[in-house]
């Protein structure tokens, strides 16, 4: 049985760990082009439920035209000045501070351009399954809707522990939060048919570690997280997140429904 494990643990980082190339898309052909196909897009992950993708727009770049097959949410990495373009031309502009977080609707259209003096970057999560009765939580992403912090309150106490887990926004499929995590501090994803899709915000230096037990047989991964990387774990498998650097570390959560 002993002779197993080293091929349990190698199966188990690579099925983790092993980004999907980056040209893959899965958006059909049309007339706009698919966000995958963008050339300024980079995929670091991808599996039935999201797709993680990393933008990046020098001062005065744009991305292609594009159309959004399904909601889509933005992480910015650092601060940055964006055109929202529409077809039409007509643009919309935006300040992101470092962190934000915007939701993109399935069916959007448009072109983004870099109107600041420095290079945006974000990292994007396309939410591949149809969602619905979407609302604010702790965060405003959903534009002229209440805020919905009930669990704010609780959230806060486990500042105690070194960290705080606070939800942004919700739909009957997926709950989008932000973790802090303070130096030294780790977060605990128990278990789950379906595990979290963590994304590292700017200034983190963190480490995802995965552990798996079957009969006869220990694997477990680590994978370094900084700004701008993201990680799972397979399927009812435990996560932790530990922040290793000096500095607060910040992440995105994306958690599913069984």
């Amino acid at each position: 049985m002993n002779r197993r494990r080293p091929y349990a643990a190698i199966a188990l980082v690579l099925a983790v760990f092993i980004p999907v190339p980056p040209g893959w898309s899965q958006e059909p052909a049309g007339a706009a082009v698919a966000p995958a196909a963008d050339p300024v897009r980079d995929a670091i992950l991808s599996n039935e439920r999201v797709r993680v993708q990393r933008l990046g727009l020098e001062p005065g770049a744009s991305t292609a035209l594009h159309t959004h097959a399904h909601d889509h949410i933005a992480a910015a990495l650092g601060v940055g000045e964006i055109a929202d373009v529409a077809p039409d031309g007509a643009e919309r502009r935006r300040t992101f501070s470092d962190g934000s977080l915007a939701l993109v609707p399935a069916g959007v259209t448009h072109t983004l351009r870099n109107v600041g003096d420095a290079p945006f970057r974000a990292v994007t999560i396309d939410l591949l399954l149809p969602q619905a009765g979407a609302r604010n939580r702790c965060g405003a992403l959903l534009a002229g809707r209440p805020l919905d912090c009930a669990g704010k309150a609780a959230a806060a106490s486990s500042k105690k522990k070194g960290g705080a887990l606070v939800p942004q926004m919700e739909t009957d499929r997926t709950l989008v939060s932000l973790l802090t995590l303070d130096p030294g501090a780790e977060h605990l994803f128990k278990a789950s048919p379906t595990p979290p899709v963590v994304v590292a915000l700017e200034g983190t230096d963190a480490m995802a570690i995965i552990e798996d037990k079957i009969p006869g047989a220990v694997g477990k991964g680590e994978k370094p997280l900084r700004g701008g990387d993201a990680a799972t774990t397979l399927p009812k498998s435990a996560l932790t997140i530990r922040n290793v650097g000096a500095a607060l570390a910040r992440f995105v959560v994306v958690e599913f429904e069984d």
